[in-house]
C-alpha cells in the first residue's frame, strides 16, 4: 500500500494538478510503478533467505543490483470497429427487447400470484438497459462521417476535446444524412 501511494496515487495527483488529465503522463507514472515493484520483488526474493540483524534487516554477503526501470506496458490490440450501421441495429433490437420485457413485465404485475416471475424480468430489463448503455457509449466511438472525422483528427493533433454539445450536433447532422428506409422499417415492425 506504501509502493502504491508513493509511487502511483502522489505522482498522479501531482500530474494533475500541473498538467491535467495527459494519458502519456499516467502511462509514464504506471511503468515507473511497475517497474519499481519489480524490483521490489526482485529484492525480496533476494533477502526471503538471508540472515538478519537484530532490527530485522537483511544482512547480505554480496553487494545487490535491482533493476527499476520502467516495465513497458502491454499494448491490447484493438479489434476492428463496428459501422455505425451494424451499432444502430444492435441498439434498436436491444431497445425492442427492453419493450417486449416492460410489456412482460406489466402483464406479470397484473398476476399478483407470480412474484418471482416479476424479479426475473425486472432484472432482464435492468441487464438490458445497461446492455443499451454499452452499446450507445460505443456508438459514440464510431466517427460519423468523413466530415466529422477530419475535425476530430484536428481536434485531437491541437488536444482540444469536444464538448458534449458537439458531439451531439454530429449525431444530428449523422441522422439527417441517413437514408429514410430505417423509418420505413420501424414502421413495418409495429
Amino acid at each position: 500500500m506504501l509502493a502504491k501511494q508513493s509511487q502511483i496515487d502522489e505522482p498522479v495527483a501531482e500530474s494533475l494538478r500541473e498538467h491535467g488529465q495527459d494519458p502519456k503522463l499516467f502511462t509514464g507514472i504506471l511503468q515507473k510503478a511497475v517497474g519499481y515493484l519489480r524490483g521490489f520483488v526482485e529484492f525480496l526474493r533476494e533477502t526471503k533467505y538471508c540472515d538478519r540483524d537484530s532490527d530485522g534487516n537483511p544482512l547480505m554477503d554480496h553487494d545487490m543490483r535491482i533493476d527499476i526501470t520502467p516495465e513497458p506496458l502491454r499494448v491490447k490490440p484493438k479489434g476492428k470497429r463496428p459501422s455505425s450501421e451494424k451499432q444502430e441495429q444492435k441498439i434498436y433490437a436491444i431497445e425492442k427487447a427492453i419493450v417486449k420485457l416492460e410489456k412482460d413485465l406489466k402483464e406479470a404485475k397484473k398476476k399478483w400470484i407470480h412474484r418471482k416471475e416479476q424479479r426475473e424480468l425486472e432484472g432482464k430489463i435492468e441487464a438490458k438497459k445497461v446492455q443499451l448503455e454499452n452499446a450507445k457509449a460505443t456508438l459514440d466511438l464510431i466517427p460519423a462521417n468523413v466530415q466529422n472525422m477530419e475535425n476530430l483528427e484536428m481536434q485531437k493533433s491541437t488536444g482540444q476535446k469536444r464538448s458534449i454539445h458537439e458531439r451531439l450536433e454530429e449525431k444530428k447532422q449523422a441522422a439527417e444524412q441517413q437514408p429514410q428506409k430505417r423509418k420505413s422499417r420501424d414502421a413495418g415492425a409495429r
